[in-house]
């Protein structure tokens, strides 16, 4: 589980390292997929500003992908309000 929610490193490109990590999150199951929604509300809740661009698509990316391939789920429907502080443009 732990290696499934870790990023590659060797990946240096922001985007390409988020994406794989998206592929492993979501490739490991339904567990991974929870428990790496479960930690971005509460890294969200608590930003007073609006996080970098690239930050937020990550956290939307994952949310979308996670939701076509498991379900919503009360964590998703957390995290989309929450997301919703910083609409897309």
């Amino acid at each position: 589980m732990v290696a499934a929610l870790t990023e590659d490193g060797a990946i240096g490109a922001y985007a390409d390292r988020k994406a794989a990590l998206r592929v492993q999150i979501l490739d490991a199951g339904a567990d991974a997929a929870t428990i790496s929604l479960a930690d971005k509300p509460a890294k969200v809740q608590g930003l007073a500003a609006k996080p970098r661009k690239r930050k937020l698509d990550h956290y939307r990316q994952t949310l979308r992908q996670a939701e076509l391939r498991f379900g919503p789920s009360r964590l998703s429907v957390l995290l989309h309000e929450q997301l919703d502080r910083w609409p897309e443009r």
